[in-house]
């Protein structure tokens, strides 16, 4: 896992949870519909597990365990990132 270390990463991540406190059950969807499944790799960076599971688990009701599975707007770019969140949160790279 490739953490930031850096003041600079660990103060804005701290900004973004105080400005977005909801984001792991999918807050700001009431604004913005789409996923933003980058959000939970920056999570996964900053080794947020429990932020990071809890999106996780809402994506996967939300919009993997529906049918039809992955409907609009989970798209392409939200799926790479989605996969890219669950390959680190499993270990991989």
């Amino acid at each position: 896992m490739i953490l930031p270390t850096s003041t600079q990463a660990t103060t804005v991540y701290s900004k973004f949870n105080a400005a977005w406190p909801g984001w792991p059950q999918l807050s700001f969807t009431s604004q913005d519909s789409f996923p933003w499944t980058i959000v939970s790799y920056a999570g996964y960076l900053m080794g947020d597990t429990k932020n990071v599971e809890t999106y996780i688990d809402n994506i996967q009701s939300q919009y993997v365990n529906v049918t039809p599975s992955f409907p609009w707007p989970f798209y392409d770019a939200e799926g790479g990132w989605f996969l890219r969140t669950n390959t680190g949160m499993k270990g991989g790279q």
